[in-house]
């Protein structure tokens, strides 16, 4: 069975060498399809019964109470909103700008991110601001449906 299992790998990551890698498979959309095939796959034999789901297709409980929804109270959220602007005005701000530009200096180089991360934490940039800085260099992640 170890050797089945192997020769199917070996086939597989043959295929995917012969897209040019896995970069150009991602970029061929091969990943995505194989992803959206498998999860096809699978709700087809979660629906027909022959993959079984505990709670979701099998042994389910008829009188199982809802999820409760997070609701956030407004004063909390106004509070925390106020927290975060009298942080930014507290904190040496030309400090936190510097390392937040470091920080997409670093993104867009070859360099390791994680000292540039730190930097702008200890500079007191949000998390907000260290995530926009790093979208503004690599964007933001839209999934497309490969057909």
């Amino acid at each position: 069975m170890t050797d089945q299992i192997e020769y199917e790998a070996r086939k597989y990551l043959d295929r995917i060498d012969s897209l040019g890698g896995m970069v150009a498979a991602i970029e061929q959309g091969f990943v995505q399809r194989e992803i959206q095939q498998s999860a096809y796959d699978l709700q087809k034999k979660v629906e027909s019964g022959d993959q079984t789901i505990v709670g979701v297709n099998r042994f389910r409980v008829e009188d199982e109470p809802p999820i409760p929804i997070l609701r956030v109270d407004p004063e909390r959220e106004r509070q925390q909103v106020e927290r975060v602007a009298s942080l930014k005005k507290s904190r040496d701000g030309v400090k936190a700008k510097e390392s937040l530009r470091r920080l997409e200096d670093t993104a867009n180089s070859a360099e390791n991110l994680m000292p540039a991360v730190l930097n702008a934490v200890e500079s007191i940039a949000t998390l907000g601001e260290i995530a926009d800085s790093l979208r503004q260099v690599f964007g933001v992640y839209n999934e497309q449906v490969v057909l």
